[in-house]
């Protein structure tokens, strides 16, 4: 049994990984056991060696979310988006604001 089936994620799961250590493991790994598409991304940051590992990094697109979201359905690849914004060796994920309107967007593709 892998992670995915072990916490019983589905296509329309929203998933929030907490704690100390091993989140990101957590949540590369689980995005490469879902069915795409799959949408990975962090209210803190990534390594650039992280971002680096993803096949697939879109920075997030506040002025054409829509457009964005539609392009990442029809990808094969977990997809991971970030700010784009670096500090030191990290790229920061979203903020607040940029999550909850992803999640917004998600909510309603899932219910169209």
């Amino acid at each position: 049994m892998n992670l995915a089936e072990a916490l019983r994620v589905t296509r329309e799961s929203i998933i929030s990984i907490v704690g100390a250590g091993g989140k990101s493991t957590a949540l590369f790994l689980l995005g490469g056991q879902i069915q795409p598409p799959v949408i990975l991304t962090s209210s803190t940051h990534f390594s650039a060696e992280q971002v680096n590992s993803c096949s697939h990094h879109v920075v997030f697109p506040r002025d054409n979310l829509e457009r964005a979201l539609d392009d990442l359905i029809s990808t094969t690849e977990p997809t991971l988006i970030t700010s784009g914004e670096m500090f030191s060796d990290k790229v920061t994920g979203l903020d607040f604001a940029s999550l909850s309107e992803l999640i917004k967007k998600k909510i309603n593709s899932i219910s169209d």
